[in-house]
C-alpha cells in the first residue's frame, strides 16, 4: 500500500508549474508576435529563476509516474537501511522518459534490490521481486520491471551493476538475462 506524503505541498507545485509555464510561453509569444524577441530577452532572461524549479518538477514526471513524482500524493520507497553491496556513482544511465550522463546518475545493489539516485530528483529504489528481465542496450543494460514507483525500463550502463545482478540472479534462482 502507497504511504501517502506528510504535507500536501504537491497540489501547489502543480499549480506553480502551469503558471510557469503559461506565462513562460505566453509572453515568449508575446514578444515573438510583437516583433521585440531580442530586443525585450531580458525580461525572459529574468524569469529563468522561475523557470527552472518547474522544469526539474516536469522531469520528475519522466523518472517516476506522477503519482510519486514530486507533484504526486504518495512517497516512494526508501533505500534499505543497510551498507549497499555495490554502489557506483557517476555512471550514465536512464529512467523511463530521461537519460542522464555523468555526474547525475549513481546506482546501488543491495541485498533486496536495486537503488538509484539521480542528483536534483531523488532516490528510488526497486526491489529484486519486480525485476522481469534484463536486457542488453546498445550502451549498456535495461532493466524491465513493473515497480509502480519508477517508470520503466531502467538503463545502466556498468560492467559492475551488471555483474553484481548476474550474481544476485543466480541466488534468487530467477533467469533476468
Amino acid at each position: 500500500m502507497p504511504q501517502e506524503k506528510k504535507y500536501k505541498r504537491y497540489f501547489f507545485y502543480k499549480v506553480y508549474c502551469l503558471i510557469v509555464f503559461f506565462v513562460w510561453n505566453a509572453a515568449g509569444l508575446w514578444l515573438f508576435f510583437r516583433g521585440r524577441l531580442f530586443q525585450d530577452a531580458h525580461y525572459m532572461f529574468w524569469s529563468l529563476p522561475f523557470l527552472v524549479p518547474a522544469l526539474f518538477m516536469i522531469a520528475h514526471v519522466g523518472v517516476y509516474p506522477l503519482k510519486y513524482s514530486v507533484l504526486g500524493p504518495y512517497e516512494r520507497t526508501p533505500f534499505p537501511a543497510e551498507k549497499p553491496l555495490l554502489e557506483e556513482k557517476n555512471i550514465r544511465g536512464g529512467i523511463g522518459w530521461c537519460y542522464f550522463e555523468l555526474p547525475f546518475f549513481s546506482c546501488s545493489i543491495y541485498n533486496t534490490g536495486i537503488g538509484i539516485a539521480i542528483l536534483g530528483l531523488g532516490k528510488s529504489f526497486i526491489p529484486f521481486e519486480n525485476i522481469l528481465s534484463i536486457k542488453v542496450a546498445f550502451s549498456g543494460f535495461k532493466i524491465i520491471h513493473d515497480n509502480p514507483e519508477v517508470r520503466s525500463p531502467v538503463a545502466v550502463s556498468s560492467e559492475k551493476i551488471r555483474a553484481a545482478l548476474k550474481e544476485a540472479e543466480s541466488k534468487r534462482n530467477k533467469k533476468w538475462f
